[in-house]
């Protein structure tokens, strides 16, 4: 059985969504479905998969960032952690077009160049 949210309630759990929380988790602590967090949130024009989508591409440029710094693919992939350094690649270069910029030496005195005053 769903319980009746306040508009305060779906905010709070918006916010917690924001903060990296799974809907299932928030949803089971509220007595709700994640399916009907999915919708109500939704009727207010709060979407859970765009907020979504927002965090993975805002972790994509973190890596991407460590990526123009000089570190490799499979550091990248250990910090976040993803299963190697092919599916770091894939997720910078296929996945999210992002320009590749050569070896990691290259990359990390060209970030150093670009740093200097």
């Amino acid at each position: 059985m769903n319980r009746i949210l306040s508009r305060e309630d779906l905010l709070k759990i918006y916010e917690r969504l924001k903060n990296g929380e799974s809907t299932a988790d928030v949803a089971a602590e509220y007595g709700i479905s994640p399916n009907c967090v999915a919708h109500r949130l939704n009727e207010m024009n709060m979407s859970i998969k765009a907020l979504r989508m927002e965090q993975h591409q805002a972790k994509v440029m973190e890596m991407y960032e460590r990526y123009r710094q000089g570190a490799t693919y499979d550091q990248i992939a250990q910090e976040y952690d993803y299963a190697g350094g092919n599916a770091v690649a894939r997720v910078l270069f296929a996945d999210n077009d992002l320009p590749r910029l050569g070896r990691p030496e290259r990359r990390k005195a060209a970030y150093e160049r670009e740093r200097k005053p």
